[in-house]
């Protein structure tokens, strides 16, 4: 099937459902291929989170929309339960927007988790050590040329392996 905005949001309910089938979790993060995560940082966050109606990440707005940006959502097992389970999920629109929409329904708003934008191998050099240290998620997107977005991420790699000394 290919990746389009309108095919995406039957590819992500499947995998909600795989996943809610063949795994015991608290939380869901789904993220894209751009993005980086420190799971030990992203697990201490989880820990200081509520076990139920959470859905959380960077929020956007576009016109009247607002909604978490499907870079990175994070979910509690209730929430994809529901999602999966709404008969009246938008395929029509980006998944993210209809994933907002569905919770909305339900009366579950987003909540701000930060995000570290690079948007360039620059962007990774100006990081501070500590941000490097403390962030649970990087989006490592160039507009345009996606070949672009590994290099941002190998240099992300490379600053990392730095500050943890490996």
């Amino acid at each position: 099937m290919p990746d389009t905005p309108f095919t995406i949001g039957i590819k992500t309910l499947a995998a909600f459902r795989y996943v809610l089938e063949h795994y015991d979790f608290d939380f869901l993060l789904r993220t894209n291929s751009s993005s980086d995560v420190n799971l030990k940082k992203l697990n201490e966050l989880c820990a200081t989170l509520p076990r139920a109606a959470f859905y959380g990440g960077a929020i956007v707005s576009h016109g009247e929309e607002t909604f978490v940006s499907g870079s990175g959502i994070l979910l509690t097992r209730d929430l994809v339960l529901k999602i999966v389970s709404d008969n009246d999920f938008e395929f029509s629109m980006a998944d993210d927007v209809a994933m907002s929409r569905s919770l909305q329904r339900i009366h579950v708003g987003p909540s701000e988790l930060e995000i570290v934008r690079l948007r360039s191998v620059a962007d990774v050099a100006d990081l501070d050590e500590s941000t490097l240290g403390s962030a649970h998620h990087y989006r490592c997107k160039i507009e345009g040329d996606r070949n672009q977005d590994t290099r941002v991420m190998s240099a992300l790699h490379e600053r990392l392996a730095d500050v943890q000394g490996g």
